[in-house]
C-alpha cells in the first residue's frame, strides 16, 4: 500500500520490482468496503488482496496529489483483506517467471 485518501476513499497500490523504471500504480477505490476496513489495511508499506472490477479512470480521482508517471489502472474493490506476510522476494521470482512463460508463449510459432 503506497498511500490512501480518506477524503476520497482511494488506496493507491504499488510494487516496483528491482529492475524497473517505473511500477503500475492501481487506484482501488474502497468507499463500498469502508464498513470492514481496518487500519492495518490502509498502513502505507501494508500488502493486501483486492477482489473488484476495473472501473473507467473518469470517475475516479486519485485524490492523493500524486504525479508519479507510469500506467495506471482504476479498480472498484468489492472485498479486501489483508495479505499478512509476504515473502517479497518469492513473489517477485513468481512474477518474473509468470513474465518470461508469457513472452516465451507470445513468441511460439503457431
Amino acid at each position: 500500500m503506497a498511500s490512501y485518501s480518506p477524503a476520497s476513499g482511494i488506496l493507491t497500490l504499488e510494487h516496483r520490482l528491482p529492475e524497473e523504471t517505473f511500477s503500475v500504480l492501481a487506484l482501488v477505490d474502497v468507499n463500498l468496503v469502508l464498513e470492514s476496513l481496518g487500519s492495518d489495511q490502509t498502513r502505507v508499506g501494508e500488502w493486501v488482496n483486492v477482489i473488484g472490477y476495473i472501473t473507467d479512470p473518469a470517475p475516479l480521482a486519485d485524490g492523493t496529489g500524486s504525479n508519479r508517471g507510469g500506467p495506471k489502472v482504476h479498480a472498484q474493490a468489492v472485498l479486501l483483506w489483508s495479505a499478512g506476510p509476504v515473502d517479497v522476494g518469492r513473489y517477485e521470482t513468481s512474477l518474473k517467471a509468470l513474465d518470461q512463460a508469457s513472452s516465451a508463449s507470445c513468441r511460439a510459432p503457431s
